[in-house]
């Protein structure tokens, strides 16, 4: 895929991998939309892009009204789109059981629902471009569903389900969907699970390093895109052998203290 020149959207923007992805495709000559729930950390993100053509979107993407103005904003903008890049995302770590319910549905709606509204409506800005693309950022936990991580592997699930699924039905009108999936990542949303870190003998990869692969993935191509990591072989023993995943996470389990 040719980057230089392309007209983006890239989707939780403020910081981390967001952040690392707008650094990297500004280096490729794109032009940008960021978009991101707070303002002032959008604006350091654009500030880092330098020399680039960025704009800013404050919105909270758990909101469908926003999801749509945001919309309007890339249309009066751009005018098509050639890249939709779904990376907005929130992670919520505790027992099911004592997960507030309200998190829970803000979750749902920013990991799934979001991604899934903003295809429905990008997809005629992105039938106006030579090579419209939807990349969504998933997680290994979409491969691997973790304990105390069951929410967010439900929506991450289901957002590899939905590329899938997406891809195979836009194949015929030239729209392409990639799926990429990152391992743990070194952001402030690390925060959430830092004591499960050691127990469940996590890999944290920085931001940079995740950017480049995801934005090199994209250039050459590729429908799904993974880390060159240990855990691509967990994703074959879990589709192989489910039972040696969940013997693991037992003995992890043990090690935790929630």
């Amino acid at each position: 895929m040719q980057l230089k020149g392309a007209k983006i959207l890239l989707t939780g923007a403020s910081s981390g991998i967001g952040r690392a992805l707008a650094i990297e495709l500004t280096r490729k000559g794109v032009d940008l939309i960021l978009c991101g729930r707070n303002l002032d950390r959008l604006k350091e993100t654009s500030a880092l892009c330098e020399g680039g053509n960025v704009q800013t979107f404050r919105g909270d993407l758990s909101l469908a009204t926003d999801r749509v103005s945001l919309a309007e904003c890339v249309e009066k903008s751009f005018g098509k789109l050639d890249v939709l890049i779904n990376n907005a995302g929130m992670v919520g770590v505790s027992p099911v059981a004592a997960q507030e319910f309200a998190d829970v549905e803000t979750m749902m709606q920013t990991n799934l629902m979001a991604p899934i509204h903003l295809s429905q409506l990008m997809l005629p800005l992105l039938l106006k471009a030579s090579q419209g693309t939807i990349l969504n950022i998933g997680s290994m936990f979409g491969d691997i569903a973790y304990p105390y991580f069951a929410v967010y592997s439900a929506t991450k699930f289901g957002l590899r389900g939905f590329s899938d699924a997406l891809r195979r039905e836009l194949a015929g009108q030239g729209i392409k969907v990639v799926y990429a999936a990152p391992r743990a990542t070194q952001t402030t949303s690390a925060k959430a699970f830092e004591k499960l870190i050691s127990p469940f003998d996590m890999a944290l990869d920085p931001p940079e390093k995740v950017a480049s692969f995801i934005v090199k993935g994209l250039v050459q191509g590729k429908k799904t895109i993974y880390p060159p990591s240990k855990e691509r072989f967990f994703v074959l023993v879990q589709k192989l052998l489910p039972g040696l995943i969940d013997q693991e996470t037992s003995k992890q389990m043990k090690r935790c203290d929630f």
